[in-house]
């Protein structure tokens, strides 16, 4: 007798636990997307992760050992670590805050590039995210139109998830004609339509045109002539409603383009004054950062001796910065960096602010080519050339490190596009 089961044995248990395991996959994409659904989104992802595992066991699928992305990724991961232990006062913390931020996006990766293969399986877990996040939105939306305050916690981050979720949502209405039935077309398009009002009341300038730009961009790519020629038109009107229903929401999106925004701004200003304590901590600690953590800003700031350096500054942002820090936010996990730059450098140093650039811009060009010599029909591809140019851009004023799980499953299902051929008829749509 041997002391472990037959190859065909181990398949077999592998195939048993794709299903549930794909279960588990699609319920914590569209429980992630939505803050109403915390408990779901944790118990899923865990649940899914155990059965990974031992799927993993199993079947023991090809890893994409050589491509440059999967390399990046493990550089990434290596990074993680020599910044953890090189931190030997603050690892309880970085655990914890690694755990809370860069655990699940990270696995979701190994998840995609490993698991999710088929074109089925992409098309149902984009819907998840679609879905997910168009349920947020309806609530939020009864936020605004009802004024039911127990609604407010929807609108928290509202802005940045939508530089996410609403570019999913805008590329598979343009682009997933192959893949959707009409009922899924028109379903798609009130969900559009709700999300993109709900970032306008929302008021956050930078997401929204951002999230325009890079949708023109990529039809312009495509050669869409008449949907770049649509999509501005749509912009023209509705800035147009914009201005006759709500004058001070205009106000707000026309001070963009206005330079004494950027020196009279207390928002900007305020920013400026946490940028300048941020880097000044970069520069005590900057190959490998602090650890995984940006909640520990307003301990280190303290630590640093920067609240009398701000004190003493007399340009504007200083003063700014030190209200920021005095009043605002002088307790662990108030202060935010503000800024996804200087939050990766603070957490991992100038050399996992490197690598960590190198896996988007790497993920953009590999989305880029994939697009250009259209070697695949899914719209995961032209996803990814919309939401990493907006991520990146809101990255300037807004601090928002690895933990977008979205990006994570997009970037691992993009390293497998051959294992997910195109279906040749209009059977293979989603009824």
């Amino acid at each position: 007798m041997t002391d472990t089961l037959p190859s065909s044995s181990l398949a077999r248990y592998g195939t048993l636990l794709e299903k549930p395991l794909f279960f588990l996959i699609a319920l914590f994409c569209f429980a992630s997307a939505s803050t109403a659904l915390t408990a779901v989104m944790n118990s899923s992802f865990y649940l899914a992760a155990i059965l990974w595992a031992g799927w993993l066991l199993c079947v023991r699928p090809a890893m994409p050992w050589r491509s440059g992305i999967f390399r990046l990724f493990m550089l990434l991961l290596l990074v993680f670590v020599v910044s953890l232990l090189l931190n030997g006062d603050w690892l309880a913390n970085n655990l914890n805050e690694f755990k809370k931020d860069h655990l699940k996006p990270l696995l979701v990766f190994l998840m995609a590039c490993s698991f999710i293969r088929r074109e089925q399986q992409v098309r149902i877990i984009l819907l998840g995210f679609a879905l997910g996040f168009a349920l947020r939105s309806l609530l939020l939306l009864a936020f605004y139109g009802l004024d039911l305050a127990w609604l407010a916690p929807y609108r928290r981050g509202y802005a940045m998830d939508a530089v996410f979720y609403l570019s999913l949502t805008s590329v598979l209405l343009l682009f997933g004609q192959d893949w959707l039935s009409r009922r899924w077309r028109v379903m798609l398009a009130v969900m559009w339509c709700v999300e993109m009002l709900n970032l306008v009341l929302h008021q956050s300038r930078t997401p929204l045109l951002t999230i325009v730009a890079c949708l023109l961009l990529l039809l312009l790519l495509n050669g869409s002539w008449r949907k770049s020629l649509l999509l501005l038109l749509g912009c023209v009107i509705a800035a147009v409603g914009l201005f006759v229903a709500k004058p001070e929401l205009w106000q707000r999106y026309a001070s963009t383009f206005r330079s004494a925004t950027y020196q009279q701004d207390g928002a900007l200003l305020e920013r400026q004054g946490i940028w300048v304590a941020t880097g000044y901590l970069i520069r005590q600690q900057p190959v490998f950062g602090y650890g995984p953590g940006w909640r520990k800003l307003a301990l280190l700031a303290r630590d640093e001796q920067l609240l009398q350096h701000l004190q003493a500054g007399t340009h504007p942002r200083n003063r700014y910065g030190y209200t920021y820090f005095t009043e605002r936010a002088y307790q662990y996990g108030k202060a935010n960096p503000h800024n996804l730059y200087l939050q990766v450098a603070l957490e991992t140093g100038l050399c996992g602010l490197l690598v960590y650039l190198s896996f988007l811009l790497t993920l953009l060009w590999l989305a880029f080519r994939q697009v250009w010599r259209q070697t695949i029909r899914y719209p995961v591809a032209s996803s990814l050339l919309v939401i990493i140019p907006a991520f990146l851009l809101v990255g300037f004023a807004n601090g928002m490190w690895a933990n977008a799980v979205l990006l994570m499953m997009l970037a691992g299902m993009l390293l497998e596009p051959q294992a997910a051929p195109r279906s040749g008829s209009s059977s293979g749509k989603l009824a």
